[in-house]
């Protein structure tokens, strides 16, 4: 469907993320600590399909969740 909803809970199960809480929107500003430890390979590599996930979501669809979209992708080659 056009809401992607099948698509988001098959992200939510598939990462065990169901119990997730949901966040307002707009989001407020944030930013990124530099200081962040790096992600070692196995979670950086969970983390980028998690966050293509959710950009194939965000243009199918969603297009509200562009901003925190593009925040969480902001550091994809150094995910910390």
């Amino acid at each position: 469907s056009l809401s992607c909803k099948d698509k988001i809970v098959e992200l939510l199960k598939t990462h065990d993320l169901e119990d997730l809480k949901g966040r307002n929107i707009p989001l407020t500003a944030c930013t990124i600590d530099a200081e962040s430890p790096l992600l070692n390979d196995k979670a950086k590599t969970l983390y980028q399909s998690i966050t293509g996930s959710l950009l194939y979501i965000m243009r199918a669809a969603r297009p509200e969740c562009a901003y925190a979209v593009q925040i969480s992708t902001k550091k994809q080659t150094l995910p910390s």
